[in-house]
């Protein structure tokens, strides 16, 4: 049981130190949906069979102008010409995501609130 402790918890530290030095070492840009495709999605838990809409946005850096797909996928889609912000990686802006504002943030908090608390109890029992 202590091994498998360990091996989630360096698991977990990494994806969540992963996420941390993203955001310390990304900056914010304002960028524009300028394309949205839609795609069939299946849910193989339920069945239900689906459109999910993907957006492709553009921002500028500099002068220099960036592109990437929103992974995150939406069942409406973005309207084209929409402004989000941007979080861009300052040493590589061809590493973006749209910032969801807190949310990242937030996941991130918890994610190590869970982890001291399972590290709590592993080790204190």
């Amino acid at each position: 049981m202590r091994y498998l402790f360990f091996v989630v918890l360096l698991a977990g530290v990494a994806i969540f130190a992963g996420l941390a030095w993203f955001l310390l070492c990304s900056a914010r840009a304002q960028g524009r949906v300028i394309s949205t495709a839609a795609r069939a999605w299946r849910n193989s838990d339920t069945g239900y069979d689906g459109i999910h809409y993907f957006s492709t946005i553009s921002f500028t850096v500099g002068h220099d102008t960036h592109q990437f797909e929103n992974p995150n996928s939406h069942v409406v889609p973005e309207v084209v010409g929409d402004v989000v912000t941007v979080r861009y990686r300052r040493s590589n802006p061809a590493q973006a995501s749209v910032d969801n504002g807190w949310l990242m943030t937030l996941v991130a908090l918890a994610g190590c609130a869970g982890l001291a608390t399972f590290a709590a109890k592993v080790v204190f029992e």
